[in-house]
């Protein structure tokens, strides 16, 4: 389903990992997969399955999630579910809305990734209101209601820092006692569009974080014994179609709308983005669990039994690797319990630089190699390595009668003569930006794109579904539609407003006017670095995509970056997205290179610079000839010593850009836009 993550972290154990994401999203057709160049593999197997497909079902969707042993981890994952899956009815706090059992691999006090962690959880319906919180530690206490959590009844203060400024639609929250550590899980659903830079059209989004033992929002603090989170990976994830009753409260909660089949028989499409973990030496080995980044290691990642000194640093890099640490070394960690040699708190394997102290861990480029250390290749502002991404996407099959049922051919108000006809277009959808009132005409949507005048739309869903028809359209990709009669019913914010017919009218029985109706695309995503002359590209520049003269998408440049759909609006008319090449401009500014479009995520790095000036020629000029003249010599006087040649010449103005600020917690996904990662110091 609709998953956001940052990736695993080193140290801290579960909360290593930063934010986990254990999937809930739908598998299906991999669509694009970027070359790392390196040895390792990444392509996780995903699967799904309900419990009924049948139309208004409130069927429990069941997913699966696996990342094989023999590939990289994954560092970001970003999946959507369509909105017609979510009712619009109100769940009571402290039901059982679902359940989470994963199984992940663990690498204890520097040893070999073999210690398997199975942790279970009951997701229960949770408060959405970032204004009442509770600590991190506050979560696991008993809340004023009998049998409930505060993490239940309130809203962890970590989660409003890690997501500032976003209200989530829905919140399941659990908690488990793993190894004796209290264990807690968040799932987060948001209103589409709530992630910058995805299409809002793909559905909801959600972020799930898991972690154990602190703040996943703070510093990082020592001493945990679990050095490595590895693969392989598993999760089984259930979201009821109702929610079951909590045998811990006196209420009785079961019975209410959790996941719900849309209303109408068709196709439904789940989208899923995932990338792997860097790699900085294209080894096949993670940064992040690997000591030696910079060296390629062969066989002595986790230095199994039998490789190395067993001290946690692979070989290839240890100053001495027949002996425990080396040389001068500080030592032991406290009481010996574990190998921590440049003696800062963390264990070598749990360390981002087990070789240099560094009791902050710093990464400000998120590379998973800490800033004291991270002096080879790109450096600490840079992150070193490439993740293979990948895009999947998968269409669900529901049953039942389309929507319009054997009134999808709508007919089209009479005329005195003669009576027109018309070609029914459907499948555009949006949903309400503000809630609407019955009486009202006009209603606030999301997203305009593939919607005119003369549409007819349904909106809303259930008893209180109605149809109507846009008469005007107005504020842009997020705006308004003027409606041809008041609304009958209340809607809230997030309801479908769904297009069900577009009708072309021809003029007379026997003339056939030909419109050419452009069938939907799925966007293609272009993103990468942007320079002028070599210098990262100032933010605040236009950068624009085009296929012949026709522009297809446009991006406001950040941080030397860019991150564009394409198309980036749906043409419902001619002239249709066909594909092609396309051409890159920056204000103005030729860039190259050009790229061939393709759905999916293709990242593009440009370099831009203004066209060089034509030249025109000098025509030349055949002198005219006299006879019988002399010509006259006339003197050249010579100019002044050091008045010869220009100072400073030459066309244009060099144009610089401002320098790249170093990353704060800040990942740029390739390929869906800005996507937050966050870190633990």
């Amino acid at each position: 389903m609709r998953i956001h993550s940052a990736k695993p972290r080193k140290w801290g154990g579960m909360a290593a990992l930063g934010v986990l994401a254990l999937v809930v999203a739908i598998s299906g057709l991999i669509l694009v997969q970027g070359d790392v160049g390196a040895a390792g593999t990444f392509n996780p197997a995903v699967g799904v399955d309900l419990s009924d497909y049948e139309h208004e079902a409130n069927a429990d969707i069941a997913t699966t999630f696996e990342v094989p042993g023999t590939d990289y981890n994954y560092s970001t994952l970003v999946s959507f579910t369509p909105v017609q899956f979510f009712p619009d009815e109100e769940v009571p706090i402290g039901a059982r809305a679902g359940t989470l059992d994963a199984l992940a691999t663990l690498g204890l006090v520097n040893g070999a990734c073999n210690t398997p962690l199975s942790p279970h959880f009951d997701l229960l319906w949770a408060s959405t209101d970032p204004s009442d919180t509770c600590t991190f530690a506050e979560q696991f206490q008993d809340s004023s209601t009998p049998g409930l959590k505060r993490g239940t009844v309130l809203y962890p203060d970590f989660v409003a820092r890690i997501l500032p400024g976003i209200t989530p639609v829905e919140r399941l929250w659990g908690w488990a006692s793993v190894s004796g550590q209290l264990v807690s899980i968040n799932f987060l659903t948001l209103e589409p569009g709530d992630l910058p830079g995805y299409s809002a059209a793909w559905g909801r989004p959600s972020v799930t974080i898991l972690n154990d033992i602190g703040d996943p929002a703070a510093v990082p603090t020592p001493g945990d014994a679990i050095t490595d989170f590895c693969t392989p990976l598993s999760s089984d994830t259930v979201y009821f179609g109702l929610s079951q009753d909590n045998p811990l409260t006196a209420a009785d909660e079961a019975g209410y709308q959790v996941r719900r089949n849309p209303d109408c028989g068709a196709t439904y499409t789940f989208r899923w983005y995932t990338a792997s973990m860097l790699d900085a030496e294209g080894d096949g080995y993670e940064n992040y669990g690997d000591t030696c980044p910079f060296d390629v290691n062969n066989e002595n990642f986790k230095e199994v039994a039998g490789h190395g000194d067993q001290d946690g640093i692979d070989s290839a890099c240890d100053p001495a690797p027949s002996s425990n640490c080396w040389p001068g070394a500080p030592g032991l960690g406290p009481g010996g319990s574990f190998l921590d040699c440049d003696k800062d708190g963390f264990s070598n394997r749990g360390d981002n630089c087990p070789q240099v102290a560094n009791a902050d861990q710093a990464d400000g480029d998120v590379d998973d190699i800490g800033d004291a250390c991270d002096t080879e290749g790109n450096g600490p502002t840079v992150p070193d390595g490439t993740p293979i991404q990948i895009t999947k996407e998968v269409d669900v099959e529901i049953s039942g009668p389309p929507c319009g049922g054997e009134e999808a051919t709508p007919t089209p108000s009479p005329t005195p003569s003669p009576t027109p006809t018309g070609t029914v277009v459907a499948g555009v959808e949006t949903t309400l930006a503000e809630d609407a009132e019955a009486g009202d005409t006009e209603i606030a949507v999301t997203d305009t794109t593939g919607f005119a005048v003369d549409d007819q739309i349904e909106i809303g869903t259930g008893d209180t579904k109605e149809t109507n028809t846009i008469t005007a359209i107005s504020g842009g990709s997020a705006g308004t539609f003027t409606l041809a009669t008041p609304l009958e019913f209340d809607h809230a914010a997030g309801e479908a407003v769904v297009k069900v017919a577009a009708v072309v009218l021809t003029p007379t029985p026997t003339a056939t006017v030909e419109v050419e109706i452009c069938a939907p695309v799925f966007p293609g995503t272009y993103n990468g670095l942007v320079r002028i002359n070599g210098q990262p590209a100032a933010s605040g520049y236009e950068i624009t995509a085009s296929i012949g003269d026709v522009q297809w998408g446009s991006d406001i440049v950040s941080g030397g970056r860019y991150a564009m759909d394409i198309p980036n609006y749906m043409p419902s008319q001619a002239p249709c997205f066909e594909g092609g090449t396309l051409s890159f401009a920056l204000n103005g500014m030729t860039c190259t290179p050009t790229a061939e479009w393709a759905s999916g995520i293709q990242t593009v790095d440009l370099s831009c610079a203004p066209a060089a000036p034509a030249v025109t020629p000098t025509p030349t000029v055949t002198p005219e000839v006299t006879p019988q003249v002399t010509p006259q010599v006339t003197p050249v006087k010579p100019p002044p010593s050091g008045a010869g040649g220009l100072s400073g010449s030459g066309p244009g103005l060099p144009l610089w850009a401002m320098a790249l600020t170093s990353w704060a917690g800040l990942t740029i996904v390739a390929g869906l836009g800005t996507l937050l990662a966050v870190k633990r110091g």
